[in-house]
């Protein structure tokens, strides 16, 4: 769906990709991230969220650690939510980061 033909929603509209019932109470705090890093190992996965700062450096906010298995399931749930996203909004554009000129 071009951008063109994304309907219009008003600001602060929440999709929903898919209806289910939650497995924990409501969220009451949350935590603005702009960075994430995936890590991994024989025995898990770990996400780290931060957010990069004007200054060029970045702040870690919070680490979520999840099995194998977890991290697939938790993969597929974000595949499809933005999916929903880009049937409504259109597609969302971004400019992936080369990590290989990290490395130098």
């Amino acid at each position: 769906m071009d951008d063109e033909q994304a309907p219009k929603r008003e600001p602060g509209t929440i999709i929903k990709a898919f209806k289910r019932t939650p497995l924990l109470p409501l969220v009451t705090s949350f935590v603005y991230v702009n960075s994430a890093e995936i890590q991994a190992n024989n025995w898990d996965v770990r996400l780290v969220f931060g957010e990069r700062l004007p200054n060029d450096t970045s702040e870690p906010r919070v680490g979520l650690v999840m099995s194998h298995q977890h991290f697939k399931a938790f993969a597929d749930a974000v595949a499809t939510q933005l999916k929903a996203l880009e049937e409504v909004f259109g597609k969302i554009s971004f400019l992936p980061v080369d990590s290989s000129a990290e490395e130098k």
